[in-house]
């Protein structure tokens, strides 16, 4: 899936966002402040897996990127 910009996501400064990926079955769902932005197909893994989050600054600035009530769930 390529990179997208979301009009749902905050960019100010002191902003924050919520996001979650959700798995369910061979669906992931990707989620910015309860609005969803993808839901996408796939064969699952066999065993454990990952998930990744990344942040970008533009160009010729440096930004801080802050994690808070980081959280990973099994919803069964």
């Amino acid at each position: 899936m390529p990179s997208t910009a979301s009009p749902d996501l905050r960019t100010g400064n002191g902003e924050t966002n919520s996001l979650a990926v959700r798995f369910a079955g061979s669906t992931v769902t990707i989620v910015i402040n309860g609005s969803e932005q993808a839901s996408l197909q796939m064969q699952a893994p066999e065993g454990a897996t990952c998930v990744a989050i990344y942040a970008q600054s533009a160009k010729d600035s440096s930004d801080t990127w802050e994690f808070a009530k980081l959280r990973v769930s099994d919803l069964k």
